[in-house]
């Protein structure tokens, strides 16, 4: 191909949804990845959830992130025909009096009126301190979604192995990677370990995904993939002991003991203060472009944020200390 619009580098969740949406505005671009067979973006179990972490916190602008990505991930589904989009209910149990007591509190705020409902009564003997039902949520199927989208660029010569050079103009979606190359070593990365199992569980019988502490994700016929851990600046990408006894742990006090390991995996996750990814253009070399820190909610994140800079990057608005707040009016 000629000169692409956007260089891409990595094939990750960020560089494949920013690559796909600026194809979808009619431009070219070119991802290079060195395909790696285990990343973070390929581990991860690519839930989206907004009611989420242990403050059960809903965020300002769920509905502005959950419309773009389910829009998002629908088109790109009929263009990669491929199924690895599914809205699907969270079971959301409480583990504590004071999660009980913070549910409480959050019931008396109406924003939340429209993303939960009570849990089923055949799950109320296992929730001793309450727990609802999460509505408007699912999952995103990464590993099928990431080898489709590769398949369809590659086929269109927009996909290429291997990796970008650092002082090479390009929009940099590398995950963790990024403390060690490319142009933004600079910016405070914070890598985070995490680890899931896959099990088999066939007295479990469940379709939906249950949040206990840990979340139990169905992926087919009486197998669950479960997770998942943080384990702060790791030495590696490896599954440690602590955290596979952390998971353990819980499937034992959860199932009963009656499961049966299928496999352990683990990636690291390119975290971000407040939860916020990193966008923008870098403040001396403004055609190096930034795309990173997704976190664990990037499924969610990714849609959103990939338009929103490419608004700034074509249209020059938002400013750039904008890029990261979805309560911008501009973007509603």
């Amino acid at each position: 191909m000629s000169s692409p619009d956007y260089l891409v580098a990595g094939q990750g969740l960020a560089g494949t949804v920013f690559a796909l949406s600026a194809i979808q505005r009619g431009r070219a671009v070119l991802v290079i990845d060195p395909e790696e067979s285990s990343t973070c973006s390929r581990v991860a179990a690519g839930l989206m959830n907004p009611i989420s972490g242990p403050r059960l916190a809903l965020g300002e602008n769920e509905e502005t992130l959950w419309n773009a990505a389910s829009g998002f991930y629908r088109h790109w589904e009929a263009i990669l025909e491929a199924p690895f989009f599914e809205e699907r209910p969270i079971l959301r149990l409480l583990t504590g009096a004071d999660q009980a007591e913070r549910w409480e509190k959050r019931l008396r705020d109406p924003r939340y009126d429209a993303w939960h409902e009570p849990l089923p009564p055949e799950w109320a003997s296992r929730a001793p301190f309450g727990g609802f039902t999460t509505k408007r949520c699912g999952r995103l199927h990464t590993v099928t979604f990431l080898d489709a989208a590769r398949t369809w660029l590659r086929q269109r010569g927009s996909f290429r192995t291997g990796t970008v050079p650092e002082d090479t103009a390009a929009v940099w979606c590398i995950g963790h990677e990024l403390r060690r190359s490319g142009p933004f070593r600079e910016v405070p990365i914070r890598p985070a370990r995490g680890t899931i199992l896959t099990i088999r569980a066939p007295e479990f019988r469940e379709t939906r995904i249950v949040h206990a502490g840990k979340w139990i994700v169905p992926v087919g016929p009486d197998t669950y993939r479960v997770g998942s851990t943080y384990e702060w600046n790791p030495a590696d990408a490896f599954p440690s002991l602590e955290a596979r006894e952390e998971l353990r742990t819980f499937l034992d006090g959860f199932l009963g003991g009656s499961w049966e390991l299928i496999n352990e995996e683990a990636g690291i996750r390119p975290m971000a203060n407040r939860g916020l990814p990193f966008l923008g253009s870098h403040p001396t070399q403004p055609n190096q472009i930034l795309f990173n820190g997704l976190g664990s909610r990037g499924s969610l994140l990714a849609p959103w944020y990939a338009g929103r800079l490419l608004d700034h990057l074509e249209l020059g608005a938002p400013d750039q200390s904008d890029l990261t707040d979805p309560s911008d009016p501009r973007t509603n």
